[in-house]
């Protein structure tokens, strides 16, 4: 399992987001932050849409994720809501 960590590591440290730290009231009293996003059929040859979430502990990412969404959205809105 280590060596599975590893090699993925190693094949996505240049796709790591990367964040500088802010010092708002806010943001200090909150930790974690989530963001959440998706696009609407950007695949021209399939139609389907992307969906992707990150979640930040003190401005560092800690968890992230990108996946193309299994149903196909007529809309924006449905995109968003898938």
């Amino acid at each position: 399992m280590a060596k599975h960590v590893l090699r993925y590591l190693k094949r996505t440290v240049k796709q790591s987001p990367t964040f500088t730290p802010s010092a708002t009231p806010k943001e200090r009293a909150s930790p974690i932050v989530a963001f959440t996003d998706s696009d609407w059929a950007r695949e021209a040859t399939d139609r389907h849409s992307t969906s992707g979430y990150i979640f930040l502990y003190h401005q560092t990412a800690i968890s992230w994720k990108a996946k193309k969404q299994s149903l196909i959205a007529l809309s924006t809105t449905e995109a968003e809501y898938i």
